[in-house]
């Protein structure tokens, strides 16, 4: 999900509550001691799809509701691979992703407001934990009279001519470099990555607490 929404999608509706500048890098330590990265096992077996339940999401002026799917494909662009290094284990660090988030206005995911689609590379820095979602294509969609009127409020892509259920591509745009990058933050629930938490952020440098966690199961 990218910085349109939330965890893509919702992140339109997100505002994020930053700490003291001079806490940061000492909180941040601290958050991230707690999580679990893509090491030297979970590397090796990080593909195939992952999506999630009905996840529920608090924003400004009441609260959304998301599903997210994510597919990280292990075929490797050699022209693009850069070094992957984490416990003495150097491998490839670019792969190919696909993502679909949709977004709700209902409990139950019954009643969509948007849809996003994504195509592009997804890298991890060397920790393991940070993971660049980088879109080469990216396509939105109102799915409600409620989501084009957020899109067009937000003139999304200086667009205010968005349509319920008319797809866009925004890849060709002047506005999709605003959009192509995610940062996140990678959380392995288990060592062989079948479940994985993983935290969407607006910025490279939010804290995994700032940031949206979405649960997500491997299918």
């Amino acid at each position: 999900m990218n910085k349109i929404l939330c965890s893509g999608l919702a992140l339109l509706f997100f505002t994020a509550c930053g700490s003291a500048e001079a806490d940061r890098q000492e909180q941040m330590t601290k958050e991230l001691s707690a999580f679990k990265g893509a090491g030297p096992i979970a590397y090796m077996t990080f593909s195939g799809t992952y999506s999630s339940d009905c996840v529920v999401m608090n924003v400004a002026g009441g609260s959304v509701y998301q599903k997210e799917t994510l597919h990280f494909d292990s075929g490797i662009d050699r022209a693009s691979t850069s070094a992957y290094q984490t416990n003495g284990y150097s491998g490839p660090s670019e792969y190919s992703y696909t993502e679909h988030s949709t977004l709700y206005q209902d409990s139950d995911c019954s009643t969509a407001i948007a849809d996003e689609s994504a195509q592009g590379k997804h890298n991890f820095a060397a920790n393991g934990i940070q993971l660049v979602l980088t879109a080469k294509k990216l396509q939105m969609t109102p799915k409600s009279s409620r989501g084009a009127e957020a899109f067009n409020q937000a003139q999304l892509c200086g667009d205010s001519n968005w349509k319920s259920n008319e797809e866009k591509e925004l890849s060709e745009r002047a506005c999709f470099s605003q959009y192509s990058t995610q940062y996140t933050y990678l959380n392995l629930v288990d060592e062989k990555a079948k479940n994985i938490e993983l935290y969407f952020c607006k910025t490279g440098n939010d804290l995994p607490s700032e940031c949206i966690k979405v649960p997500m199961q491997k299918r």
